[in-house]
């Protein structure tokens, strides 16, 4: 029986927060929804405060390797949410399918994902199945690795579709470890859909409804809401208060105490030899997927291509071949597989590698490189220069730059680049063993909009470029814009980004020999013009004898001069001073005359204040 208090329903419903066991105890009628965001994708975080504003919390299903990666949530995000009671959860390292991996791979993926996210200093008690991957061997491993719940996607009745199927999850679930919910939500779901989902489990007894949603946004993919539909949805969820349907975060509805951390088997030993890679020869093939054991298929862009493993072998018995069967754009390649361990070689940093394959093809093709980071994401590497078509096996071979400092693994591949096939075989992963001793440290240079920064003040934001260079290799530049070291919270830098305001721009570039070199740019920047008007004399004030014009002035920095005028012509300047000019009316003649003030700034920003009109008498 489930004892955790649910206090999120308090939100919700405006009631007080019913214990669970109450809940389980009472199922007609009370409808628990779940709102799950899945993969950590960035556009994730507006979640938090869209649900929020109405009085909800949601549970995102987090994927370590990816956290603060190009288009993923960052630690600092998945932060915030959780400190506004929203609920992190575990999802592999690398959003895995558990199905296809063997039972160490699957430790390593669920409790390595469990115990980086607890070393991060998360809550983490419930994990989802990529892909709904999982079979009775899964399920045991996400239980032995400390999670208290497992959810899957499907199983729940559509609208059009799963006939027979439950409504709803009991409370508590019958089995934890195999939570159904509805189909995902797609960018075809409509509001209609998403309300079908709640009230056939509210008419059919009530029960746990875990709703899954990927991206949230408008058309940028097949699995995605829109903002406003997810709104409209929480607004109408809402009003389903009244009738006990609340809205909770899986673990509140499942509760349990947060499990200590369990570690996983580490890799395997790859086998003495002077190959890295695991069956190199692409023989073997357990699963008959077409796709060799320890190999992976991959691509990018807009194309499509069959994979098959052929006869027509240059070592043993069977080659793999790829036909790309339409192209607009990217490449279809098989690399080794990018895993924790079960069969990608062990990277050692600084050290250079050289991959060699037999192929033919009708295109070109070339190698592709990925290195898998500390947080057990994969990452793009490096690629050879293009291999020409060969209507005999040819011989080809790669030698990568130097490993950077962050590379834990290898995966290497051969990518077809246009129409056409290629029949790959033999392929081997050599260590060339460490480079030769580097002592000299990188070059660094800063430039402000393209010339060596200056040290007067810019009017305009500053497009800062970072150069480095190195006699084996620069492995990374990072930078800071107040003076604080790179090394310890810099940003990794990748291209020119702008300054708009004054800050000390410091960077640090890195070679592979952890030879470093910093440099520092302290950039004077005032994009912002000041405020001016003419605060006295009033306007249509008459006036006589000395009468002080002054001038009313603001700047986010700070004026440095006023331009005191007299009908447009220039009577005197008050520099960084009482900004007052005592104007002798007897030079004037009698009559009207205009008043105004000129503000500037020390970049040089400059504003004329409106004129004002004045009566000058004797």
């Amino acid at each position: 029986m489930v004892s955790r208090a649910l206090p999120i329903l308090a939100l919700v419903c405006g009631c007080a927060a019913p214990n669970l066991d109450e809940v389980s105890a009472n199922v007609t009628g009370t409808t628990i929804i779940a709102l799950t965001f899945d993969d950590t994708f960035a556009d994730n975080f507006q979640v938090g405060a869209l649900t929020e504003s109405h009085g909800m919390r949601a549970t995102f299903y987090v994927n370590s390797g990816r956290i603060g990666a190009a288009g993923s949530l960052s630690h600092d995000q998945l932060v915030a949410l959780e400190a506004a009671g929203h609920e992190i959860a575990g999802h592999t390292v690398s959003h895995a399918n558990l199905a296809t991996l063997d039972e160490a791979e699957m430790r390593r993926q669920v409790c390595t994902d469990r115990v980086a996210l607890l070393d991060a200093g998360f809550r983490i008690t419930s994990f989802a199945y990529p892909f709904s991957g999982q079979d009775a061997t899964a399920r045991q491993v996400v239980r032995e690795c400390g999670y208290n719940s497992a959810r899957l996607v499907g199983g729940l009745v559509n609208p059009n579709s799963c006939n027979g199927c439950p409504y709803a999850v009991p409370i508590p679930p019958t089995d934890p470890y195999q939570m159904r919910t509805n189909d995902s939500v797609k960018a075809e779901t409509t509001l209609d859909a998403l309300e079908f989902y709640v009230t056939s489990a509210e008419q059919h007894g009530g029960g746990f409804v875990p709703i899954v949603f990927h991206h949230v946004c408008d058309g940028c993919d097949s699995l995605a809401v829109s903002p406003a539909t997810l709104d409209e949805f929480l607004s109408w969820l809402e009003l389903r208060a009244a009738s006990g349907t609340v809205v909770a975060t899986v673990d509140a509805v499942i509760g349990g105490a947060v499990q200590p951390p369990v570690d996983a088997p580490p890799p395997d030993t790859i086998p003495p030899g002077s190959n890295l890679l695991r069956n190199s020869s692409l023989e073997v093939d357990d699963n008959a997927d077409q796709i060799p054991d320890c190999w992976q298929r991959g691509g990018t862009g807009t194309n499509a291509a069959t994979y098959t493993l052929t006869s027509g072998a240059f070592d043993g018995n069977v080659a793999q071949r790829i036909d790309m069967t339409s192209w607009t754009s990217g490449v279809r390649r098989i690399v080794s597989r990018q895993d924790l361990g079960g069969c990608a070689p062990v990277a050692t940093p600084g050290h250079i590698y050289r991959v060699s394959a037999v192929y033919k093809s009708t295109a070109p093709v070339m190698f592709t490189v990925y290195y898998r980071n500390a947080a057990g994401g994969w990452v793009w590497f490096a690629q050879s220069p293009s291999l020409p078509a060969t209507a005999t096996f040819a011989a080809a071979n790669y030698t990568m730059p130097a490993f950077p400092s962050s590379a834990t693994a290898i995966s290497v591949g051969l990518s077809l680049v246009n129409l056409g096939t290629v029949t790959m075989d033999a392929f081997e992963l050599v260590d060339t063993a460490a480079p030769p001793a580097d002592s000299m440290p990188p070059t660094l240079a800063i430039s402000c909009n393209g010339v060596p920064c200056a040290t007067t003040w810019y009017r305009t934001a500053v497009s800062v470029s970072l150069a480095a260079s190195d006699n084996v290799g620069v492995t990374e530049v990072r930078y800071t814009l107040d003076g604080s070291d790179p090394a310890i919270a810099g940003t990794l830098y990748a291209a020119p980004f702008n300054v708009s305001a004054s800050a000390t721009v410091r960077a640090t570039a890195v070679d592979a020999a952890t030879n470093r070199t910093s440099q520092s740019a302290p950039l004077l920047v005032d994009i912002v013009a000041p405020t001016a008007r003419v605060s006295a004399p009033a306007t249509n004030a008459t006036v006589s004898g000395i009468t002080p014009i002054v001038a009313d002035t603001t700047d986010n920095v700070a004026v440095y001069r006023v331009r005191f005028y007299r009908d447009g012509v220039q009577l005197g300047t008050r520099v960084q001073t009482t900004y007052r000019w005592n104007w002798d009316t007897n030079t004037a003649t009698i009559g009207l005359h205009t008043l105004s003030v000129q503000a500037e700034d020390a970049a040089g920003n400059a504003t004329r204040s409106a004129e004002i009109t004045v009566n000058v008498v004797r």
